[in-house]
């Protein structure tokens, strides 16, 4: 438990302080390459073709820094602050329909309230009588609500 409360602690700083992480990042890429460089060029190779065999073994340093990025971000947090600024950024840009869409779930969920109040006095909520199962319905008939005088019901 401890060590996914630190890991997810990290993850958090990382997505706070991205610029100087990745600017560390960075700097570590380029001394692993400069040591394979020196490695390469101490094999007998020149110096371009070590340098081109160092970046071909490495690979390209914006994909590795992304892919390091994408290991140590909470990229569904970002994601959803991505999203959150621009839904922000759309109704502010369209102020009537921001106008209209906010009535509008006003409306649903006072309404969706109502209903659930409703639902919930009449069908989920015991009667108010000591014995409830026990109630029953005791109406009188006239001739007239029974289809005539000579009706058997």
């Amino acid at each position: 438990m401890w060590s996914g409360i630190v890991a997810l602690a990290s993850r958090v700083r990382f997505a706070l302080v991205r610029s100087r992480v990745d600017d560390e990042v960075r700097q570590e890429f380029e001394m692993h390459l400069e040591l394979l460089i020196e490695r390469y060029v101490r094999s007998g190779m020149t110096e371009d073709d070590a340098r081109r065999a160092a970046r071909r073994q490495l690979g390209n340093p914006l994909l590795v820094r992304e892919e390091i990025y994408h290991m140590n971000s909470l990229g569904w947090l970002e994601e959803l602050a991505a999203d959150v600024r621009f839904a922000l950024r759309q109704l502010r840009r369209a102020p009537a329909f921001t106008v209209v869409a906010a009535v509008t779930l006003a409306l649903g969920i006072g309404v969706n309230t109502a209903m659930f109040a409703l639902a919930d006095a009449a069908l989920l909520r015991p009667l108010p009588f000591a014995n409830p199962d026990r109630l029953v319905l005791v109406e009188e008939r006239g001739p007239q609500e029974t289809g005539g005088a000579g009706s058997n019901c």
